[in-house]
């Protein structure tokens, strides 16, 4: 489970010791989130249950099974809490890792994870007691801050100066920012009231120890081009779960009404590479390609409606049978879509970049 590791307590009423344990919930309910908490009709989602089974009390966290603390096997031995957790993500602009005392607990965030608030990718980590609330410290590739009701201070964090911000004057910071050779590093804090008190001076502690590795760099992203909006008729083209082999296509309709007519797509796209002369067409690998003549309707009977009020289709398209797997770089993936209009047909050709690793 994400490489975590479980935290097991061992009461040891007989010389015999047998372990036992509740199952965790499901990997996309994000932390402090409506329906993921006690007293929602769920198992709190945070820890385990304790279980009793033949004298033995079991609590369990979210680290992942089969091991004890320091890589033992649990074979029935009482094994101590490690003093310090080392934590490391992997993403495509370089590898965050930090390091959490005894007793915090946190979640590995992906490029696209679902649980994720802020950051494109990073760790949630928050106390072991805490029933809610997080902070989430990552990599974020620009965010704003406006100046109403909004303090700012420097402080040193990892050996250099960081700008910690807080809203509205209470006790929790809102936001940190690193700098000075660590730019993109920030983290967030959510529903984070109830503890910090108790644990708030301690996660200046945790991000004294966070880094950022820029040469270690892994996976695919999304990026942002003016070329993949079509304003008129409301569309925006994006990827997700970006590989060297494939991709998952996300068409947003962010303006139903804006269409004139019926929108349709296809199965064929484009491949390019940034390379020294601008936009070079990916070459294909020897022999005859050919897509399948289909067409897709993207509209709100045929999309999924977002909390947002947008509607969201999303397809999964492949090219390493055309162009192999792709080499680091940078590229963008092209679509065309048409509007089916009754005075005729109108194309828009629309553009999702990305960033491999």
């Amino acid at each position: 489970m994400d490489g975590r590791k479980k935290l097991i307590a061992v009461c040891m009423l007989s010389a015999v010791l047998a372990l036992g344990g509740c199952g965790r919930t499901g990997e996309n309910s994000p932390v402090g989130t409506p329906g993921t908490g006690p007293g929602e009709g769920t198992e709190d989602s945070r820890h385990g249950a304790d279980a009793a089974q033949e004298g033995l009390e079991l609590e369990e966290s979210r680290y992942g099974a089969g091991t004890a603390p320091g890589g033992l096997e649990s074979e029935g031995l009482p094994t101590s809490e490690p003093e310090e957790i080392l934590v490391t993500q992997g993403g495509p602009y370089g590898e965050i890792s930090l390091r959490l005392p005894a007793g915090w607990d946190y979640e590995l965030c992906p490029i696209d994870s679902p649980r994720l608030r802020t950051c494109l990718y990073g760790i949630q980590f928050y106390p072991e007691s805490a029933e809610e609330g997080f902070i989430e410290a990552g990599y974020v590739d620009g965010f704003g801050v406006c100046g109403t009701g909004l303090s700012q201070t420097k402080r040193t964090l990892a050996g250099r100066e960081a700008s910690v911000g807080t809203y509205d004057g209470h006790a929790y910071w809102d936001f940190v920012f690193m700098t000075e050779g660590q730019e993109g590093l920030a983290a967030f804090t959510f529903s984070v009231g109830n503890w910090w008190e108790e644990y708030g001076e301690e996660t200046y502690a945790v991000l004294d120890t966070i880094s950022f590795d820029p040469d270690t760099k892994e996976g695919g992203v999304c990026l942002y081009g003016e070329d993949c909006t079509a304003e008129e008729i409301g569309l925006k083209l994006s990827l997700k779960d970006i590989t060297s082999s494939g991709a998952t296509l996300v068409f947003l309709l962010y303006d139903a009404q804006a269409p004139q007519g019926e929108l349709v797509w296809g199965e064929v796209f484009s491949l390019e590479v940034f390379g020294e002369e601008g936009w070079e067409s990916v070459q294909p690998l020897p022999g005859n390609f050919a897509f399948n003549s289909i067409g897709y309707e993207l509209s709100p009977k045929t999309a999924r409606e977002t909390a947002a009020g947008n509607y969201l289709l999303e397809q999964e398209v492949g090219w390493e049978w055309m162009y192999g797997k792709l080499p680091p770089g940078t590229y963008r993936l092209g679509k065309s879509v048409s509007e089916q209009r009754a005075e005729g047909r109108k194309d828009y050709m629309l553009y999702a970049e990305f960033l491999l690793n």
